[in-house]
């Protein structure tokens, strides 16, 4: 129940209509993101931003604080991603990395600070 508030607290802030909950908790759960397409669990970054770096073939999980921003890196591919979506999850990296990160690496995203629940 506490996760069906969030989403649509989360809808509402995006600036999304509800005529009632159940679309918009279906399209977030469905595909990860909200219904304007951006992903639940964050966004894309830049380099010059970055909190820390993550060699995803030394790890198998990590657990990234609400708002930190991580360069991930594997072999010579690089990406780097804030995780300013929705707070308390889990995600997989090949949820939100470029086709051929390691997909087994898991993020626990920590809980969003300014959050009162």
């Amino acid at each position: 129940m506490k996760t069906s508030r969030m989403l649509i607290q989360a809808a509402i802030a995006a600036g999304t209509t509800l005529a009632a909950g159940a679309p918009v908790l279906s399209v977030a759960a469905s595909h990860a993101s909200f219904p304007n397409g951006t992903s639940i669990y964050g966004e894309p970054s830049t380099a010059r931003s970055v909190d820390r770096v993550v060699d995803v073939t030394q790890v198998r999980s990590i657990n990234a604080a609400y708002g930190e921003t991580i360069a991930f890196i594997q072999g010579d591919q690089r990406f780097v991603w804030t995780f300013n979506g929705l707070d308390g999850r889990r995600v997989a990296l090949a949820e939100i990395a470029p086709s051929g990160f390691n997909g087994s690496t898991r993020v626990y995203l920590g809980r969003n600070p300014a959050a009162r629940n």
